[in-house]
C-alpha cells in the first residue's frame, strides 16, 4: 500500500549536536549576565516604571514579565550544561544489568517490544512491526514484538500472524493506552520493555545503542529522541518567488539567501520538528537525572516498573483509608477500623504500571524520580533510533497538544507532585520538572504579551513611566545579552520555530488550563495518523484576533502618529516594533521556515559559518531592537524642546485664590513658640545661630534662615522689637567678621563659635542667593539696618557670582551663576529662588536663570508636565523636582506667575499620589519625583544631586518633610494640607523645637535643625502677615488685601 509519507522513506535522521566547550563557556557566561540584567530590568520596572495612572494595564504587564522572567531563570537551569552518561557495552547476559545480591541463573536479557494500537490503519503497523523485526544486537537476546490492539480488529490479528508478531488484546478499554501497556505487561515476561506508538518505526541499532545503559542497575528508562521524518519540504525561497513574480523575484530571493542563508517557505507549518525538544532541552536534563519519559521509541527496566507501581498501590491504599478515618479521634478506635477497611480497599484499588491518565509518561518518570527507597535514573539517549508520522494538519496537532498541555497542568494542580510526603524529588529534579510545568502556565502572561501592544497602540495609555531611552537603557541589555545567551544556549539549532509556537500556543493552553481548574475530564483521543480533511479555521480564531487587531493598532498608531496627535511618539515607535514582532510571529512563522544548515557526519561540532546561520532567529531580533532603539533616539531629537519661563508660563485656571491673613488660632501660636525656642537654645555669643541643635557650625544657607525666624518672631511678638533689633545687629556685625575665600566671598560652612571656615573654602551662590534675600528684607523692612547691611555688599565682592555667559543668540548678553562644583542645591528651581535676589544687582543674571539661553526641558510626572531640575535619585537615576524654593518664594518674596504655577502643580503631583496611597496619612517631599519612588522603602531611592553622599540612612533624610508642611499649610490652605499639617504636628519638642520629620520607613527623623523651625516661623508669620518681603511697603508691612495673590 502507498502512503503519503512513502516518498520520503530515503530520508536519513540528523546527527545529535556536539556543542563545543567553548560555546558551551560563552553560554553560561551569558547565560548568568542576562539573569542578573533581568532582575535589575525587573526591580526597575517594579520601583521606579509603573503608570501610576493605569495600574490596571501596568501591574499584569509587570507581573507577566516577572513571570516570565522567572520562567528564564527555571530555562537557563534547565540548559546550564550539556552530560551525556557513557551508553556502555550491549550487556550479554541479564546478570550484567543487576545489583551483585540480585544475580540470578545466567540467561540472556529478554525484551518485549510493544506497539500499541486502537483505530491506526493496519497497514501502517504492518510497517511498524516489519521494522521491529529487523531489529539487531551483538550477543543473545530474547527478543518479541507484541501488538496491543485496542480495537480488537481481526485484521490486525491477521497482520501480526503473517509478520510474525504477538498479538494481545483485552475485553475493555479501560485507561485507554495505560491500560493497553499494563495489559501487555500481565501477558508478557520481558527483562526490558520496548513503548511504541503504531506508527513509531525503530531502527535495528535500538537496542544495541541503549541497553548498554542498563548495566547500572539504578537505570529505569531510556528515552530516545523521536523523528518525524515526514515534515514538509517546503519550496526554495527564490524558486517560490520566480513563480509569483518571475525572473526580478528569482533575483530578489536568490540575494536574500546569499545575505541571510537557505530560506524555504512552507516547511514544517505546525511546528512538528522536535529537535530542540528532545537534542538541547530534554539531553540537558542528563545531569540533574530529570529527563522524563515521553513514550514511544523508549525503553523501559520491567522490575522499576513494577515496583514503583506496588509502591504507588500501597500509598494509595493508605490514602483512602486515611481520607475515612482521620476524623477518628480515639487511637484504638482509628486503627482498629483501619485494619477492617484495608483488605476491601486493597480489593477495590488498581494495580497501575502506567498510570491510568492522558499523560501517564511523564506521570510514571515523576513516580520512578521521586521513589525514595530506590534512586531510579533516566537517560535521555541522544542519538535518533526511531522515525515516526507527524501531525498532518490542524485539528491532528491540536489533539496532541491539547493532550500534553491538559494531562501535565492535570497532573500539576490534583497530584502535589512537590510534596515531599510522596514524591521525594531532589532539588534539581524538582527545578526541571517545574520548568516544563512553567512552560504550560506560561500562556497566562503571554496572553498579556500578547495583548500590551494593542491597548498601547489604540488608547495611548502606556503601561510604564519611562519610554524611549530610560526604556531601552534598562531592557534592551537585558535583551540583548539574553539573545546572545541563548543563541549560544541552543548552538546548532534554529530557534524561530521554538520561539513562534511557545507564543502561538497560547489560546489552546488556555483552554487545557481552563479545563483543568474547572475539574473537567480530560478525554483521551488517539491522534489520528493520517491528514484530516475539513476547514479548521475555528481552532484559530484567538490567533486571527491578536494578529488583526495588532495590524489595525499599527495602522491606527501611524496615523496618530503622522497626524502630530502624539506628544511622545516614541511610545508608538517601540510598541510599533512590538507589535510587529508579534504580527511576524504569527503570520510569518506559517509562511516561512528557516532550513536548518546541513550538520557534518558523524556528530562532528557544526561549523561557525552554519551555526550563525542556525541562530539567524536570535541575530535578526537583535539588529531589529537595535533599529528600533536608533529610531526612538532619532525621534527625540527632532522632538522640539518644552521650554516655559517666567514670561511663558501663565496660571492655570484652577489656581486658588491666597488665602488672606488671619490672626494666628492659640495652637499656631504656641507652635511658633516651640520653633522659637530652637534659636533660644542655638544661639552664639557672636549673635549668629547654630545650624544643627548642639553643633557648632553654620552655612550661609542657615544664617539666612535666621535672619527670617528673628523677623518671623518679631512679626508675631514671640520677641519684642528692641530683642529683635539686637538680635540683627549683632549677627550682621559678627557676619562682617567672617573670613572671606580668594574671591572675596564668604565661604559656604564656618565654625559657629571660633567662625573658621569648615571643608572646602568656595562659596555658595544658592546660600548666598538666600543670605541675600534675608538681607533685602532687612533693608526694606528695617531701616535701622540698612548701614550694616550696605557694608556687607561692599566688603563682599558680589558680582563674582555673576559672569559672562557663553555666546548666544539674544540680541543682549545673558548672564549665569558661577556655581561651585560640588553646590548640594545645584538645581532650576534653586537657581530661580536665588535669582530673584541677584537680580537687584544684575538685572540680567534673573533673565539668565529664569529663561536660559538652550530653554527649559520639561518633565512629565504623574501626567503633569513640570520643570526638568537636572538631579537624580542615586539609584533609579530618575529625575527629580524640587518643591522647596518655590514655597520659600511664595512665603518670602510673594509668588510670581512662574514658581506660582510650579508649586500649583507639584500640589496636585502629591495630591493625587496621596489619593492612590492604600495607606494614609498623605505624604509631603521637598520632592516630586515620577511614582512609585515617593512611595519607595529604600532610603536611596531620596533624591540628591551626583555629589551628594550616597549613604543616606531613613534616619538622615525625611520623607514627609516639617517644613514644607507647613509651608503648603500656609499658602495653600486645603484638606490635603490640612491634614499634612496634622501628620506633624506630634514632632514638636518643647523647650527645643520642631524635628525634621517622617522617615521613609514611618519612623520620626528626630533631627532638629535650623532650617525646619525657621521655614515653621516664616509659614505661621505668613498666614499672620502675610509674605516677607514686600519692595513697595514701609515697615511694618500692612496686611495684604483678600484679594492678594500671584504676581504676573
Amino acid at each position: 500500500m502507498d502512503f503519503y509519507f512513502s516518498r520520503f522513506e530515503h530520508r536519513r535522521p540528523p546527527e545529535p549536536l556536539s556543542t563545543p566547550s567553548w560555546v558551551r563557556m560563552i553560554w553560561q557566561v551569558f547565560a548568568v549576565a542576562a539573569l542578573v540584567l533581568g532582575a535589575n530590568y525587573i526591580y526597575w520596572r517594579w520601583t521606579a516604571s509603573l503608570n501610576t495612572d493605569a495600574l490596571w494595564y501596568a501591574i499584569p504587564l509587570v507581573l507577566a514579565e516577572t513571570l516570565a522572567w522567572i520562567g528564564t531563570v527555571l530555562f537557563t537551569i534547565n540548559l546550564w550544561q550539556e552530560k551525556d552518561p557513557p551508553p556502555g557495552v550491549p550487556p550479554t547476559e541479564i546478570n550484567d544489568c543487576l545489583r551483585a545480591d540480585e544475580a540470578v541463573e545466567s540467561r540472556p536479557i529478554k525484551v518485549d517490544l510493544f506497539i500499541a494500537t486502537y483505530s491506526e490503519d493496519v497497514e501502517l503497523v504492518r510497517l511498524s512491526i516489519r521494522d521491529a523485526m529487523q531489529m539487531t544486537y551483538p550477543g543473545p537476546l530474547d527478543y518479541k514484538v507484541h501488538v496491543l490492539d485496542d480495537g480488537r480488529r481481526p485484521e490486525m490479528k491477521a497482520v501480526c500472524e503473517q509478520e510474525g508478531a504477538n498479538y494481545i488484546t483485552r475485553q475493555s478499554n479501560i485507561g485507554y493506552k495505560a491500560g493497553n501497556l499494563r495489559n501487555g505487561l500481565e501477558h508478557t515476561d520481558g527483562d526490558f520493555l520496548i513503548i511504541c506508538d503504531a506508527d513509531t518505526r525503530v531502527f535495528p541499532t535500538l537496542l544495541s545503542h541503549t541497553l548498554g545503559y542498563f548495566r547500572d542497575p539504578d537505570v529505569a528508562w531510556v528515552q530516545t529522541p523521536q523523528w518525524f521524518f515526514d515534515l514538509p519540504e517546503g519550496e526554495d525561497l527564490a524558486c517560490w518567488l520566480r513563480r509569483k513574480a518571475g525572473g526580478a523575484g528569482y533575483g530578489v530571493g536568490w540575494l536574500a539567501q546569499k545575505i541571510v542563508g537557505p530560506v524555504t517557505i512552507g516547511r514544517d507549518p505546525f511546528f512538528n520538528d522536535p529537535r530542540m525538544f528532545y537534542d538541547v532541552i530534554l539531553r540537558r536534563r542528563n545531569w540533574a537525572n530529570a529527563a522524563f519519559c515521553c513514550g514511544a521509541a523508549s525503553v523501559h527496566r520491567r522490575e522499576a516498573v513494577m515496583q514503583a507501581a506496588l509502591r504507588s498501590y500501597v500509598w494509595s491504599v493508605d490514602a483512602e483509608i486515611d481520607r475515612h478515618t482521620r476524623d477518628i479521634r480515639d487511637p484504638v478506635t482509628r486503627e482498629a477500623l483501619q485494619d477492617a477497611m484495608r483488605p476491601h480497599v486493597a480489593f477495590d484499588t488498581e494495580l497501575t504500571p502506567y498510570k491510568f491518565h492522558v499523560s501517564e509518561d511523564i506521570y510514571t518518570s515523576i513516580l520512578l524520580h521521586g521513589d525514595a527507597a530506590r534512586r531510579w535514573r533516566s537517560v535521555m539517549h541522544p542519538r535518533i533510533e526511531s522515525k515516526m508520522l507527524s501531525p498532518q494538519d490542524m485539528l491532528t496537532w491540536m489533539i496532541q497538544r491539547f493532550k500534553y498541555a491538559a494531562g501535565s497542568l492535570d497532573i500539576l494542580f490534583h497530584d502535589n507532585i512537590f510534596s515531599r510526603r510522596r514524591f521525594k524529588l531532589s532539588l534539581p529534579q524538582t527545578l526541571m520538572y517545574a520548568t516544563t510545568f512553567w512552560s504550560y502556565l506560561a500562556c497566562v502572561w503571554n496572553t498579556v504579551f500578547l495583548i500590551s501592544p494593542v491597548i498601547y497602540l489604540f488608547t495611548g495609555i502606556p503601561p510604564v513611566s519611562a519610554w524611549s531611552t530610560p526604556f531601552y537603557l534598562h531592557f534592551l541589555p537585558f535583551f540583548i545579552v539574553s539573545e546572545l545567551a541563548f543563541m549560544f544556549g541552543t548552538w546548532g539549532i534554529s530557534a524561530w520555530d521554538g520561539r513562534a509556537s511557545y507564543l502561538s500556543f497560547f489560546s489552546m493552553n488556555l483552554r487545557a488550563l481552563d479545563t483543568v481548574l474547572r475539574g473537567e475530564q480530560i478525554k483521551f483521543h488517539v491522534t489520528p495518523k493520517e491528514r484530516q480533511t475539513g476547514r479548521f479555521l475555528y481552532l484559530v480564531k484567538p490567533q486571527i484576533a491578536i494578529v488583526l487587531l495588532t495590524l489595525t493598532g499599527l495602522i491606527w498608531g501611524g496615523i496618530q502618529v503622522a497626524r502630530g496627535e502624539v506628544d511622545d511618539p516614541s511610545g508608538y515607535v517601540i510598541n510599533i516594533f512590538l507589535g510587529r514582532g508579534e504580527y511576524c510571529r504569527h503570520a510569518a512563522a506559517y509562511l516561512c521556515r528557516h532550513v536548518d544548515p546541513p550538520r557534518r557526519a558523524g556528530g562532528e561540532p557544526m561549523r561557525i559559518r552554519d551555526a550563525l546561520l542556525s541562530a539567524r532567529s536570535y541575530l535578526t531580533i537583535l539588529i531589529g531592537f537595535l533599529l528600533g532603539f536608533a529610531i526612538v533616539v532619532w525621534v527625540e531629537k527632532q522632538m522640539p524642546a518644552r521650554v516655559e519661563s517666567s514670561s511663558g508660563m501663565t496660571l492655570s485656571q484652577d489656581f486658588p485664590p491666597l488665602p488672606a491673613p488671619r490672626e494666628l488660632t492659640f495652637d499656631e501660636a504656641i507652635w511658633a513658640r516651640v520653633a522659637w525656642q530652637y534659636y533660644v537654645n542655638n544661639t552664639q555669643p557672636n549673635g549668629l545661630a547654630n545650624a544643627h541643635d548642639g553643633e557648632p557650625w553654620l552655612s550661609l544657607w542657615s544664617v539666612g534662615s535666621y535672619f527670617f525666624a528673628v523677623v518671623a518672631a518679631e512679626q508675631l511678638h514671640i520677641v519684642t522689637a528692641a530683642e529683635g533689633d539686637e538680635r540683627i545687629a549683632a549677627a550682621l556685625f559678627t557676619l562682617g567678621q567672617l573670613p572671606l575665600n580668594a574671591q572675596g566671598l564668604p565661604a559656604a560652612q564656618y565654625h559657629a563659635d571660633t567662625l573658621q571656615i569648615l571643608g572646602n573654602p568656595d562659596s555658595s551662590a544658592i546660600g548666598m542667593g538666600r543670605l541675600l534675600t534675608a538681607l533685602q528684607t532687612l533693608l526694606w523692612r528695617y531701616p535701622q539696618h540698612a548701614a550694616a547691611v550696605r557694608d556687607l555688599f561692599n566688603q563682599w565682592r558680589v558680582g563674582a557670582l555673576i559672569s559672562n555667559s557663553p555666546a548666544s543668540q539674544a540680541a543682549a548678553p545673558l548672564h549665569h551663576w558661577t556655581l561651585a562644583a560640588d553646590e548640594p542645591r545645584d538645581s532650576f528651581g534653586y537657581r530661580l529662588y536665588a535669582s530673584h535676589t541677584l537680580r537687584l544687582i544684575d538685572s540680567a543674571a534673573g533673565l539668565a536663570v529664569t529663561n536660559p539661553p538652550q530653554g527649559q526641558q520639561m518633565i512629565d510626572i504623574d501626567g503633569i508636565m513640570v520643570p526638568d531640575e537636572g538631579l537624580r535619585t542615586p539609584w533609579g537615576r530618575q529625575p527629580s523636582l524640587i518643591s522647596l524654593p518655590y514655597l520659600l518664594t511664595g512665603l518670602e518674596l510673594g509668588f510670581d506667575a512662574q514658581s506660582a504655577e510650579i508649586a500649583w502643580r507639584i500640589m496636585q503631583i502629591q495630591q493625587r499620589r496621596h489619593s492612590l496611597r492604600v495607606s494614609k496619612p498623605p505624604i509631603s517631599t521637598d520632592y516630586a519625583e515620577p511614582a512609585p519612588d515617593y512611595a519607595s522603602a529604600l532610603a536611596d531611592r531620596q533624591p540628591q544631586s551626583a555629589f551628594a553622599p550616597r549613604s543616606a540612612t531613613p534616619e538622615q533624610t525625611a520623607i514627609t518633610s516639617t517644613r514644607t508642611a507647613f509651608a503648603w499649610y500656609a499658602l495653600f490652605r486645603n484638606s490635603w494640607s490640612e491634614a499634612l499639617r496634622q501628620q506633624v504636628q506630634t514632632l514638636q519638642v518643647p523647650g527645643k523645637g520642631w524635628q525634621r520629620g517622617l522617615n521613609l520607613n514611618r519612623s520620626v527623623n528626630d533631627v532638629v535643625d535650623g532650617d525646619t523651625n525657621a521655614i515653621v516661623l516664616e509659614s505661621l508669620a505668613y498666614i499672620s502677615r502675610g509674605q516677607m518681603l514686600c519692595l513697595a511697603c514701609l515697615s511694618p508691612a500692612p496686611l495684604p488685601s483678600s484679594s492678594a495673590g500671584a504676581t504676573p
